[in-house]
This record gives C-alpha cells, sequence and structure tokens, in this order.
C-alpha cells in the first residue's frame, strides 16, 4: 500500500483527507525509484498534483518530510536515508493553475535504483470536485511517474 518493495517501481499518492472541498489536506507521496529514474544528483522536482488538488498554497513550511527511504524498507512517512530539507535552494516555484509546482535542490543527493523519495506535505493543499485524476512526480525533468487517486463527495 504505503510501501513500496524494491522490486516496485513507481508512484503511490494518498492524500488525507479527500472529500471534496477540504482545506488543510495532507498528501503522502511515495516514488520508487527505478534504474530509469534513479540519479546521482537531484536538481529538482516537479509535481504536477492534477485537478482534484490544490497545491498553491504549498511553502517550504508545509513540508513535513522529505527524504530517501534507502532500500525502500522503511514503512509510512519514515526514511533512513538523507533529508532533502538541508539542499532545498530558494522557494518553491509555482507551475500550472494551481495544480503544480517545482522545488529546487542543490544537485548534492543521489537516489539510487531500489531507494524511494518520500514527501509528506502537512496544509497548503485543498481538494477540489470528486472525481478521478492523475497525479505526476518527476526528478529532474526526467519522464514523470504516476499515480491516480479519487476525490468522493462530501
Amino acid at each position: 500500500m504505503t510501501n513500496s518493495s524494491p522490486e516496485e517501481a513507481g508512484l503511490n499518492v494518498i492524500a488525507e483527507p479527500r472529500t471534496a472541498n477540504s482545506s488543510n489536506v495532507t498528501l503522502y507521496i511515495y516514488s520508487a525509484m527505478s534504474s530509469s529514474s534513479a540519479t546521482d544528483s537531484i536538481e529538482n522536482i516537479t509535481v504536477n498534483a492534477g485537478e482534484g488538488l490544490d497545491v498553491s498554497g504549498v511553502t517550504v513550511a508545509n513540508v513535513d518530510t522529505a527524504g530517501i527511504d534507502e532500500g525502500s524498507n522503511q514503512s509510512r512517512s519514515q526514511t533512513n536515508g538523507p533529508s532533502l530539507g538541508s539542499n532545498v535552494e530558494g522557494r518553491i516555484k509555482r507551475a500550472g493553475d494551481g495544480e503544480g509546482f517545482v522545488v529546487p535542490l542543490d544537485g548534492s543527493r543521489a537516489i539510487e535504483q531500489n531507494d524511494e523519495l518520500v514527501v509528506v506535505i502537512d496544509g497548503g493543499v485543498a481538494t477540489t470536485e470528486p472525481g478521478n485524476y492523475t497525479f505526476s512526480l518527476g526528478i529532474n525533468n526526467a519522464s514523470a511517474q504516476e499515480d491516480s487517486y479519487n476525490i468522493t463527495a462530501a
């Protein structure tokens, strides 16, 4: 569910609560690395949350956890690798119509195949209308991983 095994590269996104028109939503983002998504230097993380989430209020202060789970063996929002908090360069840059943002990093951290990027955003996120939506996350402008999520009626 929220803990990918090293063999399962991909993205898992959870929004709590996931009812329409909720404010102060917490996002749990887990991105397991494949050989093609791993990198020796993380320079940016690009998020497109889709039309079901408004992430226009997200700031660095809303990032509760941002780190690497080496070997994808931790549960929930735990990491056993380096934190990425001290590697953020400047502010989160807005992208799209409140649906996306880019986190610029200094490039000093690597993420290897079978590692998992773990991000918990607590606040600054709101849900919109009920429906099924697609969330994507890309590292260094590489092909983005995608996961679908559902916003339910209130």
